[in-house]
């Protein structure tokens, strides 16, 4: 599980695209995996990425939480390239 987690990841992060995140999902990427510490692929993109905007748009919970009770706007409030964005909002409504 842990491989095809990353391998979803990976490809999730890299391609800011709805249109491949959708394709990933079809092929039976589960939204909501996360890794040994409990984060999911949307916690990792809020944390780093220019946008992670496409994965909540897909469906990503962003109500879940890590291991340490973190959710993904704890995350993306580190992100200067998310940081008072729409999707930053979201993010804060949702937790």
């Amino acid at each position: 599980m842990v491989a095809f987690w990353r391998r979803w990841f990976v490809a999730a992060y890299s391609n800011p695209s709805l249109a491949a995140i959708i394709t990933l999902l079809k092929a039976g990427a589960d939204l909501q995996a996360c890794d040994q510490d409990g984060l999911t692929a949307l916690m990792y993109s809020a944390a780093d990425s220019k946008n992670p905007e496409v994965i909540t748009t897909a469906g990503a919970d962003a109500k879940a939480q890590d291991v340490t009770g973190n959710t993904a706007f704890i995350y993306a409030m580190n992100n200067k390239n998310v940081k008072g964005s729409d999707v930053y909002w979201k993010l804060n409504e949702a937790q």
